[in-house]
């Protein structure tokens, strides 16, 4: 029986929460200052994850409060003869309304309350409450992203790494299922899980307009892995269980082929995880070795000019022509995928095909 996995009591994430925490709190007392205690409310809601996600956090969280600002004063000095009932909830609605438009997920809550505390707490010194509480979250914002920097680095760029290398093993671990019964519903669930790192790998590399490196091979390897996936599904749903004696060699092949495809794959992902030793601006070289197609999958190949298929019932050739274009299809994926991850690591990315430059696209157009 698996011995249940070691539990942490204490993580860096933790460390590092609560060491910036501890640094906002501090400053705020040395400078004596009024409101400090947003600062390490800033800390805890943005110092989370990976720099990425802090960033879009952050911006977040500051555009929310200027537009609560705005909203508050607007409302306030237009609008206060209402009473703070009615008064309140028009300005909750026009933020809302506003943080829609500007596509706040989260902002719009902190503007929110700055209206909610500004109206009933602090309507008496709002030209100086408002500064200061500005201030306070921004002065927190840096804090978080400085501790995810400076401590412990965690890097959205480097998850995606790592997760689209677990993507690559997975694939190969289905690959090297020659009865095709396994689910394929982890894989499906950690390409996914890849997919979603994007909004803060944008946020970490410079905004949609980024020209980051590391951006067109993602997008490649995206491409790719979703490809196969494709490719994987439809070769379930035609298999080939025939006892035909003329079938053997075809068969074999076609393990022989996938065997090695599983074995590029992971060297594909043992190359994605080495990027972990690299600079920030370095991308992953290509691996060494292509993909070399194995002697029977050849063989097999030429069997289908072979005269002797033509004694094979018809239903079953037409399943042995399926997946033998599903086959050629990975093939000239991995082909395809290795000269342009070539090109795009020599700098010369004008050369990449429309397909990557449309997976590029994509990348950035979901954002």
């Amino acid at each position: 029986m698996k011995a249940p996995p070691a539990r942490v009591l204490l993580r860096r994430s933790d460390v590092r929460l609560a060491l910036g925490t501890s640094l906002a709190n501090a400053f705020t007392t040395v400078t004596g200052l009024p409101d400090g205690i947003y600062a390490p409310l800033a800390v805890l809601a943005v110092c989370s994850g990976s720099y990425g996600q802090a960033v879009g956090l952050g911006r977040q969280r500051l555009l929310g409060s200027l537009l609560g600002a705005v909203v508050l004063v607007a409302f306030y000095k237009g609008l206060g003869y209402l009473g703070p009932v009615l008064g309140i909830a028009l300005a909750l609605g026009a933020q809302r309304l506003l943080g829609g438009l500007l596509n706040l997920q989260v902002g719009y809550k902190v503007g929110g309350l700055i209206i909610v505390m500004g109206w009933l707490v602090h309507h008496a010194q709002l030209t100086s409450w408002l500064p200061l509480r500005l201030f306070w979250t921004v002065f927190g914002i840096l804090v978080s992203l400085a501790g995810l920097r400076l401590l412990w680095p965690t890097s959205s760029l480097r998850d995606s790494w790592s997760s689209w290398a677990n993507v690559l093993n997975q694939l190969a671990a289905q690959l090297r299922i020659t009865d095709g019964l396994r689910s394929r519903a982890p894989l499906l669930k950690t390409l996914t899980a890849a997919r979603a790192l994007r909004p803060a790998l944008i946020n970490e590399l410079g905004g949609p307009r980024s020209t980051h490196p590391a951006l067109p091979l993602l997008a490649l390897i995206e491409e790719s892995c979703s490809r196969l996936v494709g490719v994987l599904d439809r070769l379930q749903r035609r298999p080939l269980h025939q006892p035909l004696d003329a079938l053997g060699p075809l068969r074999d092949g076609e393990e022989a082929l996938m065997q090695a495809l599983a074995n590029q794959l992971e060297r594909w992902a043992d190359r994605l995880t080495a990027e972990q030793q690299l600079s920030w601006n370095a991308i992953p070289p290509p691996p060494t070795q292509g993909l070399q197609l194995p002697e029977a999958w050849l063989e097999a190949e030429a069997l289908i000019d072979d005269p002797a298929m033509n004694l094979i019932p018809l239903e079953i050739l037409k399943t042995v022509a399926t997946r033998l274009h599903l086959l050629r299809k990975a093939i000239e994926t991995f082909q395809t995928t290795e000269q342009q991850w070539r090109r795009h690591h020599s700098g010369r990315q004008t050369l990449f095909s429309p397909v990557r430059t449309a997976a590029d696209r994509r990348l950035r157009g979901r954002q």
